[in-house]
């Protein structure tokens, strides 16, 4: 029990960690802190979603490359499954989910990744291992949750709704 918990705490550092390189411009770094709070807790859908979104707006910002940018944004959408299926609960997972299928075209998807958010209960807890809970106190003391923005424009809801007219709202 107790080396479950050192775990999953040592990846919710290597997580802040990543936000907080990210902030910086230490992309490389971040990434490289974001995949080691994966290694460490291969449940840690905030660092997967990370990776998603940097290795993604990357691509999108660097390269003019179509089947780059088709590959990146399969990559996310594989990234993002495992995000969802890590934790329902987890908003992100979900938007940013329909926002990269509504940029590989499939705006059918990207509705009904919208729809399927707004089916799922409100109460739906984090999937913490039973041995430490619901994971209250990681939320309340270390800070679950924190991501880095998306600066790319088509990577926003906004994007999203005039695409393909999805809305979660």
């Amino acid at each position: 029990m107790v080396e479950r918990f050192l775990a999953l705490a040592e990846a919710e550092y290597s997580h802040s960690i990543g936000v907080a390189l990210h902030a910086l411009g230490r992309r490389g770094r971040a990434e490289a802190a974001w995949t080691r709070a994966v290694m460490q807790d291969p449940g840690h859908a905030e660092a997967l979603w990370c990776l998603a979104m940097t290795s993604l707006e990357d691509v999108l910002s660097g390269s003019t490359d179509e089947t780059a940018r088709r590959g990146a944004l399969a990559e996310a959408a594989r990234r993002l499954a495992n995000v969802r299926m890590l934790d329902p609960g987890f908003a992100p997972g979900w938007t940013l989910g329909a926002v990269v299928e509504g940029l590989r075209g499939d705006c059918d998807y990207a509705q009904r990744l919208a729809d399927g958010w707004r089916e799922r209960p409100w109460w739906r807890q984090r999937n913490f291992p039973a041995e430490t809970g619901t994971g209250a106190g990681f939320s309340a003391s270390i800070g679950r949750r924190r991501l880095v923005r998306a600066v790319r424009p088509e990577l926003s809801l906004d994007g999203l709704a005039a695409r393909c007219g999805v809305r979660f709202d």
